[in-house]
């Protein structure tokens, strides 16, 4: 953490805190990271993972993150990967801790790549 961030001073106007959704996006980076590292995406045509749309993502804040805390982490917990040929799908749970206390708590993180279309397939009528 560095008490001179950008956000401190432009997030709340006369409340410095670090934007909730900076915390929420480290979690989605965590679990990008933990597809490319681990090779999930090895040999997918389109390996950028998004949110999945139709799951519910929900989360909990219990506190803001200011500038005289000292550290910020993320910490994931994978529930499920589904692999099936040009298709990937992780499900994670994830916790945004300031200092030594969690803070924030997001269930279903939802992530997966758009398959190909099989070659040939057209749109329309």
């Amino acid at each position: 953490m560095r008490p001179d961030d950008w956000y401190f001073h432009h997030h709340f106007f006369h409340d410095p805190v670090m934007p909730g959704s900076a915390g929420v996006q480290m979690l989605f980076q965590q679990v990008r990271a933990f597809a490319l590292h681990t090779g999930l995406t090895d040999g997918l045509a389109d390996p950028e993972l998004g949110l999945v749309t139709g799951e519910e993502l929900s989360w909990n804040y219990g506190a803001q993150i200011l500038r005289e805390h000292q550290q910020v982490r993320g910490e994931v917990h994978i529930r499920k990967v589904v692999r099936k040929r040009d298709r990937l799908l992780i499900r994670a749970d994830g916790s945004v801790w300031r200092d030594d206390l969690r803070i924030y708590h997001v269930r279903n993180i939802v992530l997966g790549n758009r398959p190909t279309e099989p070659t040939g397939r057209r749109g329309g009528a």
